[in-house]
């Protein structure tokens, strides 16, 4: 508290006048910060602290409860609370605030504050401070920071198109509505973001320090500290280079100035004022890796159903060529009789080694063996082929060749023909990146093509067992049991 006209000290003077100057004074003309003044009984020094908005006692006349004499606060001595130092004591006007201060001086007064002054910002915001009119100089920054930084770096992409001939005009017009629009969500998650902030810095602190203090303050010295971020209205080089110093900038003013109006600890302001969007950004970038990874999840699944679907639908057109080659086999035989081996079908090229495997899967082609040696290998060496037939074990049920399941055995043209004589069946093994068909697909002894899904799988075998018993055949194994180097036998 000084003398309005000299600057001279008044606390303690128990006379109204300025032993400097002369000129006459009264406590009722100075403003102090909440609990921050002592003022004293002049008859008896007994102490009380103001609790009015302004820092003045209420009510500024009563009866000292320690002399009980009538006393006006005017009349009182003053002195700075213990502890506090006189600069605390004073009530800063926020340059925003002050209606005394032209618009542009109040806003980039207020900008400097911000930057340099965080902690007289916190000091500075009272009950009457404007939570609403915080949040417009928020705001403000916020516009100002996309129309300058953001804005003339789209201007600038812009021009040449203003410039050429021919839908230039449309374009400037569709690039102005998009900067409009961009500014527009900005503000309302701006809006959203701090009033989030706050709340829960509030929170987080916990109510404690300056008596009164309320979550409009909280939001007030978030929004009157955001002065640093009108470094991103540097054109072009403030959304690349300055956003994140701007950020940080911003951060540390907001602590200072939490600081300063709840009373709280350093470390206290510093954890209630980070960790909000800190906990803000973490949630985003979970939702974020959630959303993606269930999007991937679900894609990955309907390519494995889409490419299941292909090879099924592969593995049809190969039972069917086999049944062809089948056909052509049995008509050059006497007696139309069927191969002994499945490797004859692939004598002369009849049949491809791809033809042999669920989905022409390459790595199954190049991988399937039989009698140890590759598929590709029978088409042109007759003498392999009878190496393989050789090969078979006596009693044999049925043998593999690539994904084909041969179960022909013992059929002859006089039995029944719905008897399955070849089957595709893609092993456990054969998963590729997108897995493998579950379907089988059966070669008739007429040459009929038939689906064996998953769901009804056990039966048709079942089904197919009783009809083998029926002349006098051995029933099948369950057919993935059926290996390159294992045939089933009796």
């Amino acid at each position: 508290m000084r003398c309005k006209t000299c600057e001279y000290p008044l606390w303690t003077i128990r006379s109204r006048v300025c032993p400097e100057c002369g000129s006459g004074f009264a406590p009722s003309d100075y403003e102090f910060n909440l609990n921050s003044v002592r003022f004293c009984c002049p008859h008896c020094d007994q102490q009380y602290f103001g609790t009015a908005p302004n820092g003045h006692l209420e009510p500024r006349a009563f009866e000292c409860r320690n002399c009980r004499r009538f006393i006006d606060m005017d009349e009182m001595v003053l002195l700075p609370r213990e502890g506090i130092d006189e600069k605390m004591t004073e009530v800063r006007r926020l340059p925003w605030g002050n209606e005394e201060r032209g618009f542009f001086s109040r806003f980039f007064g207020q900008v400097g504050w911000g930057m340099t002054r965080p902690q007289e910002v916190g000091r500075g915001i009272t009950e009457q401070t404007s939570a609403s009119s915080a949040l417009g100089f928020g705001m403000l920054i916020n516009i100002v920071s996309l129309v300058f930084g953001v804005g003339a770096l789209v201007l600038l992409f812009m021009l040449p198109l203003a410039m050429g001939r021919g839908g230039g005009g449309a374009a400037v017009g569709g690039g102005l509505l998009g900067i409009g629009v961009v500014v527009g969500v900005s503000i309302l998650g701006w809006l959203i973001g701090v009033a989030i902030w706050g709340a829960l810095t509030h929170w987080f602190i916990g109510g404690i320090g300056r008596e009164r203090v309320t979550i409009g303050q909280t939001v007030s010295a978030l929004c009157l500290t955001s002065g640093p971020m009108l470094l991103i209205a540097v054109p072009c080089l403030g959304p690349y280079l300055l956003q994140y110093p701007a950020m940080i900038w911003w951060m540390v003013s907001s602590v200072l100035a939490m600081h300063a109006l709840h009373g709280c600890s350093g470390l206290r302001a510093t954890l209630a004022t980070i960790a909000p969007p800190l906990v803000l950004v973490a949630a985003i970038a979970t939702l974020f890796f959630v959303v993606m990874f269930g999007a991937v999840a679900t894609a990955r699944t309907a390519a494995t159903a889409a490419m299941t679907r292909a090879n099924s639908r592969m593995d049809e057109f190969s039972a069917m060529a086999l049944a062809g080659t089948v056909a052509s086999y049995r008509m050059q035989q006497r007696g139309g009789q069927f191969p002994v081996h499945g490797v004859e079908l692939m004598g002369g090229g009849a049949l491809n080694a791809a033809t042999m495997v669920s989905g022409g899967d390459p790595a199954r082609e190049y991988g399937a063996k039989v009698n140890g040696h590759a598929l590709g290998e029978f088409a042109s060496d007759p003498a392999l082929v009878r190496e393989a037939i050789d090969a078979l074990p006596s009693g044999v049920i049925a043998h593999r060749v690539g994904d084909f399941v041969f179960t022909w055995h013992g059929i002859t043209p006089s039995t029944d023909p719905n008897l399955w004589i070849a089957v595709m069946v893609p092993p456990p093994s054969n998963a590729g990146p997108f897995g493998s068909s579950t379907t089988w697909w059966a070669v008739e002894a007429d040459g009929d093509v038939t689906e064996v899904p998953l769901s009804t799988r056990a039966s048709d075998l079942a089904a197919q067992n009783r009809l083998r018993a029926g002349y006098g055949l051995a029933p099948l194994p369950d057919l993935e049991t059926v290996l390159d180097d294992q045939p089933a036998t009796r």
